[in-house]
């Protein structure tokens, strides 16, 4: 069927900066390609791809976080992520 699949195993209460990396890497390099990204409940990769679309592709941090809350509410685990990722 031509589908790649890449597997970033990323464990529910130790999400990691290189983890996020290597996610924004590949997103990149499939760029203008249709892509699937799947989570068992939506809630990591929900947190992945507003840090890839805020810091990667521009867009502002409100309009990408509204797409955040529609599916959860981080709690400080994934909170302090964001905040540890997002710091240059």
């Amino acid at each position: 069927m031509g589908l790649n699949y890449v597997h970033i195993p990323v464990e529910w209460d130790a999400p990691t900066t290189p983890q996020f990396d290597f996610f924004a890497d590949v997103m990149e390099s499939l760029d203008g390609e249709r892509v699937w990204v799947h989570c068992m409940v939506n809630m990591r990769v929900t947190v992945f791809v507003y840090l890839y679309r805020v810091l990667r592709r521009g867009v502002d941090r409100e309009t990408a976080w509204r797409d955040v809350t529609a599916v959860w509410q981080p709690n400080d685990t994934w909170s302090a992520f964001i905040a540890e990722v997002s710091t240059p």
